[in-house]
């Protein structure tokens, strides 16, 4: 257990300092709002896969006591089950988004604040739908894996 709190304290450090370093870049207001977006958009990409990594390797032990990851035996669940669970969350805030920008085609427009800032909120939002779905049923994230195998073929063909 002292080895999980290590890593829940490690990814929380990181999650600091990322804002620390976005709030600093934001108060310079450096380069085009669109241009820093892409650079926060960037960092928490890198920082979700950082913690999807450190949780499918070593996050057995903390998360066996976490919603139907009590019924696992191993850490098949835990493992690939849990990167399946952060992509799930990852989807539901890119598509909370995508649907909140229907119809912005330019950085004027007065939504396109929803995508070029607020980041904070978004960092809380994510947050929040990570832990959200790790209570969901281990069946329900390997349906997931399935339609995020078949999204992710059509992405690239399209």
């Amino acid at each position: 257990e002292k080895v999980m709190g290590a890593i829940l304290s490690a990814c929380s450090a990181c999650a600091c300092i990322v804002n620390c370093c976005g709030g600093l870049a934001n108060c310079c207001r450096c380069g085009k709002s669109s241009t820093r977006a892409r650079g926060n958009y960037f960092v928490m990409f890198v920082v979700y896969a950082i913690i999807a990594w450190i949780l499918k390797d070593h996050g057995y032990d903390g998360l066996k006591h976490v919603g139907d990851m009590k019924n696992c035996r191993d850490d098949v669940c835990t493992g690939t089950g849990m990167v399946l669970r952060m992509s799930l969350a990852m989807v539901l805030l890119s598509s909370l988004l995508c649907i909140l920008l229907i119809g912005v085609d330019s950085s004027n427009s007065p939504r396109a604040v929803i995508q070029n800032d607020f980041f904070g909120v978004k960092w809380i939002m994510l947050a929040c739908t990570m832990v959200g779905t790790m209570y969901l049923s281990n069946q329900s994230a390997i349906e997931f894996g399935y339609v995020a195998a078949v999204g992710g073929g059509l992405f690239l063909v399209i």
